[in-house]
């Protein structure tokens, strides 16, 4: 008996490590079918491994996939109605790994089999395709891929625009196209046009999209009836990826420091309101006895006055009633205070992969980033001359020394699942969330020229300047 059952452990364990064995010696054939005159891609077009005699369909977008198919070389045929069939020698299946072979197939003048030997492509140009993309418009384009992207070391969209012909970046996220403001421009995701995130702008922020989360962006500057007519100066398309051919996964941390701020240095901070490193602020609420109707005095210095005279009384009674504004926020003082910069952070994680569900291929991308960065110098000087100087010696009216620090954290996630009914169907889900916050401390001090008493009295005054913005953008689209 006890025999009996070694003999089946044995046989049990032998078997999984063959196939273990065997599927580790296969590997799989894909690519895209299209017509070599017009470039379109062909659905339904079939594709036969000769040697095998296995083969598939492509699908609604011309591509096609063959998986477990058992290392070696092999004889491809591809051919579609009206086309003249084409067969492709010499198709190494590395164990494995995604072989990928785009073929053309060309107009039937004569009814013969043409055989062409190839090698297989084992990567596919993405560029190439946009370079084709292009070439078959109908209107002027630009564009740029993922592959360009990741070679040209860009963080966000924003950074991948500044190398779009005719398209220029303001602030690291606003784009201008064709020199013209973001009021004529128009911005889409994946075809849907965006909301700004922006109250004081149409533009949309382009910083809020990781380069991790990008396909391509496609520049369009002119009309064609597809499209919406709510531009002049372009349209930018993001396209977000969706459907990974492999299974793939990655892992970047990274930090950074300049000569003006590293980590330890002494910077002003906004002690009221601290950015997070997940995009958000704490204590980020306004006092109530300053959301209400509650009018406070407003001081000006367009005329010379005396401080002795009535109206000058009323100058500094003004003046002190501004200054108990800050009463409102209680232990939380409304100005820059000192501080310590913290670390540069970036991290970045993604996760895609391909796998069969009831028959079907089903692929998701899974992917998230968040930046936080600290910027500050200390020996600025702020400068404004007099218009009364000549052109080649303006008149000084006051230097003033400036110390600014900015604080800035971006939070990004996307969530992309597709799922292909047979052949000519594909059902996708497709969201994106981003959220982040800066935070800025100023002060400007040094003496400035003040009109009292009938001149101009050079007094030392300070400007203590803090400001927060936060902004969040959510999108989700069904297809």
């Amino acid at each position: 008996m006890r025999t009996l059952l070694h003999r089946l452990a044995m046989a049990v364990f032998l078997l999984g490590v063959t196939a273990g064995f065997s599927h580790a010696q296969t590997g799989t054939l894909a690519g895209v079918v299209v017509d070599a005159a017009s470039g379109e891609t062909l659905p339904g077009a079939n594709v036969l491994i000769v040697d095998l005699s296995r083969g598939a369909a492509t699908d609604l977008d011309g591509n096609y996939r063959i998986p477990g198919v058992a290392a070696g070389t092999y004889t491809v045929r591809y051919s579609f109605v009206g086309l003249v069939p084409q067969e492709v020698t010499g198709v190494t299946i590395v164990p494995g790994e995604t072989t990928t072979l785009n073929v053309g197939l060309t107009a039937e003048n004569e009814l013969e089999v043409v055989t062409v030997s190839a090698e297989a492509i084992v990567e596919t140009n993405s560029e190439i395709g946009m370079l084709r993309l292009r070439a078959r418009a109908a209107q002027v384009s630009d564009a740029i891929s993922a592959e360009s992207i990741s070679q040209s070391g860009s963080s966000d969209a924003g950074d991948a625009m500044e190398r779009v012909t005719g398209a220029s970046v303001q602030g690291g996220r606003y784009v201008f196209v064709r020199g013209l403001g973001d009021r004529y421009a128009n911005t889409q995701l994946n075809g849907a046009t965006l909301p700004t995130a922006d109250p004081d702008r149409r533009a949309v922020q382009f910083d809020l999209f990781p380069s991790e989360f990008l396909e391509n962006i496609i520049t369009l500057k002119t009309f064609t009836p597809d499209k919406p007519g709510s531009f002049s100066g372009g349209l930018v398309d993001i396209n977000t990826r969706s459907f990974p051919e492999r299974f793939s996964a990655s892992l970047s941390v990274s930090s950074g420091a300049n000569s003006q701020v590293v980590p330890g240095d002494d910077i002003l901070i906004d002690q009221a309101v601290d950015v997070s490193y997940v995009g958000t602020a704490d204590n980020l609420d306004i006092p109530a006895a300053l959301t209400g109707d509650a009018e406070f005095p407003f001081v000006a210095a367009s005329e010379r006055i005396s401080l002795n005279s009535p109206e000058g009384q009323a100058r500094l009674a003004a003046i002190e009633a501004n200054e108990a504004l800050v009463d409102f926020f209680g232990a939380r003082s409304v100005a820059p205070a000192s501080g310590t910069a913290d670390p540069n952070v970036s991290l970045s994680a993604s996760l895609g992969n391909r796998v069969s569900l009831f028959g079907n291929d089903f692929g998701f991308i899974l992917g998230g980033t968040l930046d936080r960065g600290v910027g500050s110098y200390a020996e600025g000087e702020v400068g404004r001359y007099d218009v009364s100087g000549t052109e080649s010696a303006p008149r000084l009216r006051q230097r003033r020394t400036d110390q600014r620090t900015t604080v800035e954290s971006n939070l990004g996630g996307i969530a992309n699942l597709s799922y292909r009914l047979g052949s000519r169907n594909e059902l996708s889900l497709n969201t994106l969330f981003s959220q982040s916050a800066e935070s800025e401390a100023r002060v400007i001090s040094g003496l400035a020229p003040i009109p009292i008493g009938g001149a101009d009295d050079n007094i030392n005054i300070t400007d203590r300047v803090v400001g927060h913005t936060q902004r969040r953008l959510a999108s989700g689209q069904l297809r």
